[in-house]
């Protein structure tokens, strides 16, 4: 992130240096005087590729929660000593991540009934998980 916030960075794609000052391209990518004028960058990104990206780190942070707590259970059923803080603080991390995501989701997304289904579904799964949790042990 620039220092100065009047920075962006150049919007040709794969180039990481930053635009020139009125101009969305940086010093090497702008159009030479006379050249045809190259097409002018898309102003906003698309948002579906940033609720795709949300929408999977949602589903890979699910899993792990998951695969986590298989492992504890397996840990516990060979009598390993766990400790309770470092479960709790697992969990509690991946519960923090999950707020965010959602928060980020509900920023990209029109307002309907998809973030309810979204909410619901996740309420679901964190119910099942501590029933289960509950049910092993």
């Amino acid at each position: 992130m620039p220092r100065n916030p009047d920075k962006r960075p150049c919007q040709m794609p794969t180039c990481r240096s930053w635009a020139r000052r009125g101009s969305p391209y940086c010093a090497s990518h702008q159009p030479k005087p006379g050249a045809a004028q190259a097409p002018a960058p898309p102003s906003v990104p698309d948002a579906l590729d940033d609720l795709s990206l949300l929408e999977a780190e949602l589903l890979r942070l699910l899993e792990a929660r998951a695969e986590f707590q298989a492992w504890v259970r397996e840990q516990r059923a060979a009598g390993s000593d766990i400790s309770p803080q470092m479960v709790l603080k697992a969990l509690g991390d991946s519960s923090a991540r999950m707020v965010q995501i959602i928060r980020a989701r509900r920023e990209l997304i029109p307002r309907d009934d998809a973030m309810e289904e979204l909410v619901e579904s996740i309420w679901q799964e964190l119910q099942a998980a501590q029933a289960e949790e509950a049910h092993h042990g």
